[in-house]
């Protein structure tokens, strides 16, 4: 038989998600910079480029874009200069680099693929 969780234990998803972390913040945290960044970024963008923009997230000086296909990594790319400034302006250290990764959606997890047992 499986004891009691302690009171410091997490009890669901929301608890460890809550207490895990990366680099001293927790995943959580980083999830809603991550998406406060995207916004930010979809924002300074050109409106038929700004939904391409899947998701950003900051680290180290680099800010790193997830886009869906070739063509709109190098449309981002020629936006950089405006993409550094407003990371820049949405908080922490200044960035100076930009890193566009192509995931397509061919390759996507839509959540009704993930078995039952793993989601």
């Amino acid at each position: 038989m499986r004891e009691p969780a302690g009171t410091n234990d997490p009890t669901g998803l929301p608890e460890i998600l809550a207490q895990a972390r990366i680099g001293g913040q927790s995943l959580c945290a980083r999830a809603q910079d991550a998406e406060q960044l995207t916004r930010a970024v979809q924002g300074v963008l050109p409106p038929d480029l700004a939904p391409h923009c899947l998701w950003a997230t900051s680290e180290k000086g680099t800010v790193f874009i997830v886009t869906d296909t070739s063509s709109w990594a190098t449309r981002l790319r020629f936006e950089e200069i405006c993409i550094l400034e407003e990371a820049s302006r949405a908080g922490g250290p200044k960035p100076g680099r930009l890193w566009v990764l192509i995931i397509p959606q061919s390759e996507w997890i839509a959540p009704s693929l993930i078995p039952a047992d793993r989601g």
